[in-house]
């Protein structure tokens, strides 16, 4: 008779090999180990074998071979320079990683992969826990020579899904040099579900052109929350970009608490969605602020929370702002509509919010000491609604 387990360890490999064949979720999975990774953790995760204790990490090397066990439990042993060797993302983790609070010292990640669709010390997560751990001066790369194929990139994390991460700092750069990418962030490209949280970064965040959601924490963003966390790098754009935030680029159905961001943020011409803290905002934000200047070559932006599109500033009808406010400058350019202290426009509601910022529309037009252009105002009816501004101040 065959033990049980084994017979559900065969179950699982084969319902892996099926959701890699027929997995399409284009926003963060498609065919490929990610699939398997998310069978093994959310279905077989719960039958691997008890632990007799976390696996101790010392070197470079054995940081590398945790993509020869991506279930495993992992702690850092002691400080690990990186200086001057390449390293490979890790795939598809699911296990935990705490760093005892350790440095891990000038990683070096420059991945010109064709094949590459995240990239970060962990390319991809899913339902893994990362704590404790410092990256310093280290360095993301993602050159030209791949445009169109990243999903997402970031100096912890590619792609985040439902992933715990506590305590984690990061500093350095991260650049993505192709057209077309997907989202960037200096500690996470993309975070669907679980939380950020007591984390932060000063990297230095470079998204390509004609791409969006750029953030100096996290580029994108769909549920979970992100709680007193901040950012202090700058965050540029590139040509035709959108979305771009000091903290996050777009925010979906994500609290973002007691969280700020200080860097500056701009983008090169026919750029929109520019934000001091978010650059696209659909989500509740709360005790939060930030103090970086914003400046764009022609779109259009707010402080606080910047634009949706190339045209029009937004703080979404799925957005909320409470007990927060903007300090700084904001400078648009001639083609620039919409342009606030706070936010360029709003559909959402705002309370107990003020701005004082320098604003310069250099030839812009809809120009607002709080919000450039309040669409529930001019479109609800019965008026006001939902989306009112009350208690705001600048």
């Amino acid at each position: 008779m065959k033990n049980p387990d084994s017979r559900l360890q065969l179950w699982c490999r084969r319902a892996a090999r099926i959701l890699h064949t027929c997995c399409h979720f284009q926003a963060f999975l498609r065919p490929g180990p990610l699939a398997a990774a998310l069978v093994t953790a959310v279905v077989c995760g719960w039958s691997r074998p008890a632990s007799a204790g976390p696996i101790v990490i010392n070197t470079v090397a054995e940081l590398q071979n945790i993509q020869n066990n991506l279930s495993g439990d992992y702690v850092l042993g002691n400080n690990i320079d990186a200086s001057g060797l390449s390293f490979t993302p890790i795939s598809s983790f699911y296990g935990t990683l705490d760093g005892a609070g350790y440095t891990i010292s000038g990683l070096t990640i420059n991945d010109s992969s064709p094949s590459s669709l995240y990239v970060g010390l962990f390319g991809q997560t899913v339902n893994a826990q990362i704590q404790n751990i410092v990256l310093a001066n280290e360095s993301v790369d993602v050159p030209a020579s791949i445009p169109g194929t990243v999903r997402g990139v970031g100096g912890l994390v590619g792609s985040a899904q439902q992933t715990t991460i506590s305590g984690v700092v990061t500093s350095g750069n991260v650049l993505v040099g192709g057209s077309y990418s997907g989202p960037t962030g200096g500690l996470v490209g993309f975070k669907f579900g679980g939380t950020v949280e007591n984390s932060s970064t000063s990297a230095s965040v470079t998204g390509g052109a004609s791409s969006g959601d750029i953030g100096g924490l996290v580029g994108g963003t769909q549920y979970g929350f992100i709680r007193n966390s901040y950012a202090t790098g700058r965050v540029t754009g590139g040509d035709n970009s959108f979305n771009i935030g000091g903290l996050v680029g777009t925010n979906s159905n994500n609290g973002i608490i007691d969280s700020y961001a200080t860097g500056a943020v701009s983008a090169g011409g026919h750029s929109g969605t520019l934000g001091g803290l978010v650059g696209n905002n659909e989500g509740p934000i709360y005790t939060s602020y930030a103090s970086g200047a914003v400046r764009t070559g022609a779109s259009s932006l707010g402080s606080l929370v910047g634009a949706l599109g190339g045209l029009v500033g937004n703080n979404g009808s799925g957005g909320s702002i409470s007990n927060s406010y903007a300090v700084g400058s904001v400078t648009g350019n001639t083609g620039v509509t919409d342009i606030g202290g706070l936010a360029g426009d709003s559909d959402g509601p705002m309370t107990n919010v003020y701005a004082a910022e320098t604003i310069n529309p250099n030839g812009g037009v809809n120009v607002g000491g709080l919000v450039g252009t309040d669409f529930s105002a001019l479109y609800c009816i019965p008026n006001p609604c939902d989306g009112s501004i009350s208690h705001g101040y600048w």
